[in-house]
């Protein structure tokens, strides 16, 4: 935070507690002034190893202090706000700057670049070419499904996967699941699911799941505060088992469904799904089998957490009857001492197979993205990254 003090001292001083930022300017009372804020210059003197560009004005407040007892005046007049760099793509080659200013700062962290689209229902947008869709002028959110199934179209033509972004902010659970079995989850690639009300979130998922539609469930992308993300309502972050921490690598993980998420600052362990020594998370599998063996993986689960297996048939039952017929059994923390656990599965005409672990408490703070396993493809066949 970043704190002017106007009439405080004679003299212009810098001060920086953690991350509280204080200047002090010289401002003589009874007399008209002018003063010119240059915030990011202030920022990198009282914060050498931030990159001053990094920061945004929030929480503007205008106020005047006095001593016990003291009575107090002050008029602030032709407030001007320069913002610079707004033409063309000045805001991209900001990101770009600010990344750079931080490249070997963090050696186990890797920065790629993604967008919100906002002008339809949230979107998020990773990988691809990042050409930016022209946006209406003033921009309003259109929250029109057919809007929102262009956008995705349009973002797809770019390349990359498509999440929707908090999808019970204009809608219900059966209404979510609705669009999820009959336009198909709006023909994105990814879903906020790992968001409160989760339970709410993943009924409709398993409504989904039922209809054979694999859509990637993960946490939260659509965050606009930042301030401490281990405090916030809505803190599930994605993981994915990707071969590298290269953009592709980690967007090839993410369609193909290898991904859980995590309460931040409840569970930070990993959840997959195996079958014949391979990873089967996300997968859709068709199989005569009768009997097959799933590997549960679930690490570091804490104290007193279970691991919970939800079981569901696959019978294309559509939204008619909605209520997803779903079993759902625990393994508990002591029998996942070694992170893995086989339970056998009969598929029957169709099952889906999906992990998710609940604390002590009951609450849930984590869970992984389905396998199917179907005696044929479904109406819509296989996707490619969804193939085992």
């Amino acid at each position: 935070m970043l704190r002017y003090r106007l009439g405080a001292a004679t003299g212009t001083g810098h001060r920086a507690d953690g991350r509280h930022g204080t200047v002090d300017l010289p401002a003589p009372p009874g007399a008209w002034r002018r003063h010119t804020l240059d915030l990011p210059a202030d920022v990198r003197r009282l914060w050498p190893d931030l990159v001053a560009g990094d920061n945004s004005l929030r929480g503007l407040r205008l106020g005047v202090q006095v001593a016990a007892g003291a009575r107090g005046a002050y008029v602030v007049d032709r407030l001007v706000f320069d913002r610079a760099r707004r033409a063309g793509q000045a805001g991209e080659e900001l990101r770009a700057e600010v990344l750079r200013g931080y490249a070997g700062a963090y050696p186990g962290v890797t920065h790629h670049r993604a967008y919100e689209v906002s002008m339809a229902r949230h979107l998020n947008w990773f990988g691809g070419d990042q050409t930016l869709p022209r946006f209406p002028s003033p921009p309003y959110r259109d929250n029109d499904v057919g809007a929102t199934e262009r956008m995705v179209e349009f973002l797809h033509g770019h390349g990359g996967v498509v999440c929707w972004n908090h999808p019970l902010d204009v809608e219900r659970r059966e209404s979510l699941a609705r669009l999820l079995v009959e336009r198909h989850a709006l023909g994105v690639d990814l879903i906020e699911i790992g968001r409160e009300p989760v339970d709410d979130h993943l009924w409709a998922y398993d409504v989904a799941a039922r209809n054979a539609i694999p859509v990637t469930a993960v946490g939260v992308t659509d965050d606009h505060d930042g301030t401490d993300w281990r405090a916030g309502r809505d803190r599930h972050v994605t993981y994915v088992l990707a071969a590298s921490t290269g953009r592709d690598d980690l967007v090839a993980a993410l369609r193909a469904g290898q991904a859980w998420f995590t309460d931040l600052a409840r569970y930070r362990g990993a959840l997959d799904l195996e079958i014949g020594g391979r990873s089967a998370m996300g997968a859709v599998l068709t199989t005569d089998a009768a009997d097959l063996t799933v590997r549960l993986h679930a690490t570091d689960l804490p104290a007193g957490a279970a691991l919970e297996v939800v079981t569901g048939a696959v019978d294309l039952a559509g939204v008619a009857d909605p209520t997803p017929a779903i079993r759902t059994g625990q393994v508990s923390w002591r029998q996942l001492r070694q992170g893995w656990h086989d339970l056998p599965v009969s598929p029957g005409a169709g099952t889906y197979l999906r992990t998710q672990v609940r604390g002590r408490d009951g609450v849930l703070i984590g869970a992984g993205n389905p396998v199917w396993l179907l005696r044929q493809a479904p109406p819509r066949g296989i996707a490619p990254a969804r193939r085992f």
